[in-house]
């Protein structure tokens, strides 16, 4: 039987991309395939993935240099003489390209996880080396598009596959706020696309106009991102923000902060086809979010929930509290919505079937 290697940096705490790498290996592998998911960052996720799907993955343990990542990573490709590799994050789709460019011969299928909104110098050589992918899977609509229209040669290796939400993990339970104030939960890392400083600014008007609500973040620095991060906690210390925003560590057991919150929020400026929106939904909440790139894909306006631009201050604030301001009762019912939608868009059963196609 051939082999399949799935690639990515870590797999972390699990961010949109780590959990569906995860699922997908996991998938894969209970559907008889001989399957390996490697890092080369460190990684804690091993033993969700032992317990969930009978799958280990296995650790490179690299020095923080791109020689030594590369020298591993070919290393473990050869040895294994794996037939396909998957990779997913701009990291591993270029070391896995870098590989198989180096002479080892595998099928390769590359993963696109964001929509590229700058073609930056490092984005051109990543589109570059996908020459040598045999694949090229987007996981949103848009990121096809641009990819088509900026790089025509690419066109042909296009091919979308949107994320799945594991629905039976991702599960409405009965809940009941009290309180008067609602709560909003936000799960993103701490990046400059998600929009952080000018959704603390709303939330600064939310307090000078008494607007009862309250937001937890959770999320941590992205890496590379450490200015960014504390320019972030400087930004938040002076806007006084504390009682109404609350920052919270990454966590594994972010299914019970969907299910104790009364509405989502992600205020990004771009993404993919956002896993957090869609494991929100899964769960039973209305959303609102941003009117970028894929979202109006997945959020029926006004049934489920809501969108702003996230460029413009004013209608993010507009938005937030117009949607805040109804009854809990429709606010639940738009949850309801949330969860239909879900169960007939995000199946895993249709996402793990398209890449067995690729694999074919």
């Amino acid at each position: 039987m051939k082999k399949i290697l799935c690639l990515i940096d870590t797999l972390g705490f699990g961010g949109g991309a780590e959990r569906q790498m995860a699922g997908l290996a996991g998938l894969l592998y209970q559907r008889g395939f001989n399957v390996d998911i490697a890092t080369y960052h460190k990684h804690d996720m091993n033993p969700f993935l032992k317990k969930k799907y009978g799958i280990e993955s296995h650790n490179l343990d690299c020095e923080n240099s791109q020689w030594d990542k590369f020298k591993k990573v070919r290393r473990f490709i050869k040895n294994g003489r794996y037939d396909t590799v998957i990779a997913y994050k701009d990291g591993a789709t270029k070391l896995a390209c870098l590989c198989k460019l180096s002479g080892l011969n595998y099928h390769l299928i590359v993963s696109e996880r964001n929509t590229t909104t700058i073609l930056s110098k490092a984005e051109r050589v990543k589109f570059f080396l996908y020459k040598m992918a045999d694949y090229i899977v987007p996981n949103s609509y848009s990121q096809g598009t641009f990819i088509c229209s900026h790089f025509p040669n690419l066109a042909s290796k296009i091919k979308v596959i949107t994320n799945f939400t594991d629905i039976h993990y991702f599960t409405p339970i009965s809940y009941c706020n009290k309180s008067d104030k609602i709560n909003i939960l936000v799960t993103a890392r701490i990046a400059p696309q998600k929009n952080i400083i000018s959704f603390m600014k709303v939330i600064r008007r939310m307090k000078d106009n008494n607007i009862p609500v309250h937001f937890d973040w959770y999320g941590g620095v992205y890496v590379g991102k450490e200015e960014y991060g504390k320019l972030v906690k400087s930004e938040y210390e002076m806007l006084n923000i504390a009682d109404y925003l609350s920052f919270h560590k990454p966590t594994r057991d972010i299914v019970k902060a969907y299910q104790s919150c009364d509405v989502f929020c992600l205020p990004s400026i771009h993404e993919g086809y956002p896993n957090v929106v869609c494991e929100a939904m899964s769960c039973g909440k209305p959303i609102i979010c941003s009117r970028i790139c894929d979202n109006p894909q997945i959020i029926e306006e006004n049934i489920n929930g809501q969108m702003f631009n996230p460029m413009e201050e004013d209608d993010m604030y507009r938005v937030i509290v117009g949607f805040c301001s109804q009854p809990k009762l429709k606010l639940q019912e738009m949850g309801q919505e949330s969860r239909r939608i879900a169960l007939e868009k995000f199946s895993e059963k249709t996402f793990v079937n398209n890449y067995i196609e690729l694999l074919k």
